[in-house]
């Protein structure tokens, strides 16, 4: 009803005129304007793609996101390369998905969103690590808490239902960054807000009819909760995960702890596993790194105590002879029978220190650790993250991206040297490319495919399968391509 269809640049783009805005009575609003988007947008799995212009009475264009007209074709042109190249040019569009995809059992809930870069810090760190560990058909959905300090009702808890949870998602990671408050919230308006994250995540734990698992992460997740006291925010933090705050007076962080800003306060303590049942403690082979909290004003790292079915898993530097604990791991079962484990870091992932993005490997290391610990699923966690080993099974892995346009790529595994097949074929049946038929050696590969056949021609959009085959593997995987 508001706003109508301008014309199709050809190309990617459907035009919208904007209207003037109504109120909830019909009436005028004065330089306000809305658009009405076709239901049809709004199905599960879509991402829509979007930029605003506007024009003055001299014919003179500006766009929001600034350069978005200039930058949109050259996202489209890179879209179906390498996940880092479809980064550096989402940054100038605006982007919505329609969630659960259902292509995946994994949702992230990035609660640090547009803080520090566009699409935010601890998404810059995460998502890599993810691509890393995580086959390409368990990439997570990702949920977006725009303006996560306003505590404006954008968190999860706000949109999704319990059904949407219990029968999509089996991970859920949640990660706050450095907020201090309105982290995962408990439906009040004090020091919360109306977006019930605790609720929507102790229903979808207590209730999902299979496995579930929690991981959270953020340097004052724990201390804001305990801060709230509702019950189940309490219930959240204490009985489901097994978390409680440490009980010294001086523990509100571990820098105050250690003497805080005049009295030397560690801002970059090493961090070591404890001893099993810690996850992070391979056979006494503990994992150890450090976390940055090189601006004290910001890095409020919680200093956490173990409750109920909670573990040590991570800790920080003895202080004074005596122990404290930076992350807690639990396990318990839900009222189905069915596992529950959760793993709550006191600091954001984005913290971990490992040289810079572009040495990753302790961040994928870690991550490795948590989701092959919460899946146990042969084969749901990537046994080779950082790309240096042998893999240890044939995998042909989901396209990525998936649908694509104009291009996407197809990812699989050689266990040992042989001769590999890789064809695509249209719904018929028919082959349309060979895109691989030769010797390989053992190892991971990638292949491109440009949406074109043998002869060189473009395909028309639909579904088509791919198929890969050794002497002792076969598999097939289904793909879409939209133009």
């Amino acid at each position: 009803t508001y706003g109508h269809y301008a014309s199709d640049d050809g190309v990617c783009w459907t035009v919208i005129q904007a209207d003037t805005a109504r109120s909830s009575g019909g009436y005028p609003v004065p330089d306000k304007y809305m658009f009405d988007l076709n239901d049809s947008l709004f199905t599960r799995g879509y991402m829509i793609s979007y930029y605003f212009e506007a024009f003055d009475n001299a014919g003179k264009s500006s766009t929001l996101p600034p350069k978005a007209r200039e930058k949109a074709e050259i996202r489209y042109g890179v879209y179906g390369t390498e996940p880092d190249e479809y980064y550096k040019c989402v940054s100038y569009i605006f982007e919505f998905t329609c969630l659960p995809t259902g292509s995946t059992d994994i949702l992230y809930v990035d609660d640090f969103h547009g803080r520090g870069t566009f699409w935010g810090m601890t998404e810059q760190y995460l998502n890599p690590a993810l691509m890393a560990v995580l086959w390409p058909e368990h990439w997570p959905d990702r949920y977006d808490v725009n303006q996560p300090s306003s505590l404006v009702s954008n968190g999860p808890g706000s949109r999704a239902k319990n059904y949407h949870m219990t029968t999509a998602y089996n991970q859920v990671i949640w990660d706050s960054g450095n907020l201090d408050r309105g982290t995962i919230t408990d439906g009040t308006t004090y020091d919360s807000d109306k977006s019930n994250d605790c609720q929507l995540l102790v229903d979808w734990m207590e209730f999902s009819a299979h496995d579930c698992g929690l991981w959270v992460c953020g340097d004052d997740i724990a201390s804001d909760l305990d801060g709230l006291t509702s019950a189940i925010s309490l219930e959240l933090l204490t009985t489901r995960c097994g978390v409680t705050m440490d009980p010294d007076p001086n523990a509100g962080s571990y820098f105050e702890l250690t003497g805080g800003l005049y009295a030397g306060g560690v801002t970059i303590p090493l961090i070591v596993g404890a001893p099993s049942p810690s996850i992070f403690d391979h056979s006494g082979d503990p994992d150890s790194f450090h976390i940055d909290g090189g601006c004290p004003i910001l890095n409020d790292f919680d200093v956490l105590e173990k409750a109920g079915n909670g573990a040590y898993a991570l800790m920080y530097p003895d202080y004074n002879s005596e122990d404290y604990c930076t992350a807690i791991q639990s396990q318990s079962t839900n009222y189905g029978g069915y596992d529950v484990k959760t793993m709550w870091f006191g600091f954001s992932f984005m913290y971990i220190l490992n040289c810079g993005c572009e040495s990753p490997t302790m961040r994928n290391h870690i991550t490795s650790d948590v989701l092959s610990w919460m899946r146990d699923i042969p084969g749901g966690t990537n046994p080779n993250p950082t790309g240096d080993e042998t893999p240890r099974a044939y995998n042909l892995a989901q396209n990525f991206p998936n649908p694509f346009n104009p291009a996407t790529k197809i990812k699989f595994d050689m266990k040992e040297k042989g001769l590999v097949t890789i064809r695509i074929y249209n719904v018929a049946g028919q082959l349309v490319r060979t895109l691989v038929n030769e010797v390989r050696d053992a190892g991971s590969y990638t292949e491109p495919w440009d949406g074109r056949n043998n002869i060189g021609a473009g395909v028309a959009s639909g579904i088509y399968f791919y198929k890969m085959e050794t002497k002792n593997f076969s598999r097939t995987r289904k793909m879409v391509l939209l133009k």
